[in-house]
């Protein structure tokens, strides 16, 4: 009996290690991915202020209000403009992105454009809906390793 509760103490005494190990290491590499991910965005501050601008603006579309979006559909577009006239970072300075870059001002000018003419709000869903894939597109080119 005693060799029993031994070996269900030691048992349980690993298990909680191993959940500890396993904490510890998904924390470790959340703030990995946080850091690398700050790191990526201070890299080119030109994206960020883009981000800042389409999470600011996308998502509250998402809960149906769109009055961030007509408000700041010509912000987005020169925030896009700027994007892609800036100097890329080396490691992101290729042709892929380049393109992408250039569809984003396509489609901000096109979204700008069509609120001004008093889009409808489906309109604008599927224009900024379509702009904010091209955005994470170019956020997937921009990962190490892409």
């Amino acid at each position: 009996m005693l060799f029993f509760s031994v070996a269900v103490t030691g048992l349980m005494l690993s298990g909680q290690s191993f959940a500890q190990e396993k904490k510890v290491e998904t924390e470790h590499t959340e703030k990995t991915e946080k850091t690398v991910s700050a790191v990526q965005e201070e890299a080119w501050q030109e994206r960020t202020d883009f981000h800042k601008v389409m999470s600011t603006t996308f998502h509250p579309m998402e809960d149906g209000d769109f009055k961030p979006i007509r408000e700041r559909a010509a912000e987005m577009h020169a925030k896009a403009e700027a994007w892609a006239k800036s100097t890329a970072p080396k490691s992101f300075d290729k042709p892929e992105i380049k393109e992408k870059l250039q569809m984003l001002v396509t489609q901000s000018s096109e979204l700008k454009d069509r609120i001004a003419a008093k889009a409808t709000d489906e309109e604008v869903k599927t224009k900024l809906t379509a702009l904010h894939e091209t955005f994470h597109q170019i956020a997937g080119l921009c990962k190490p390793g892409m």
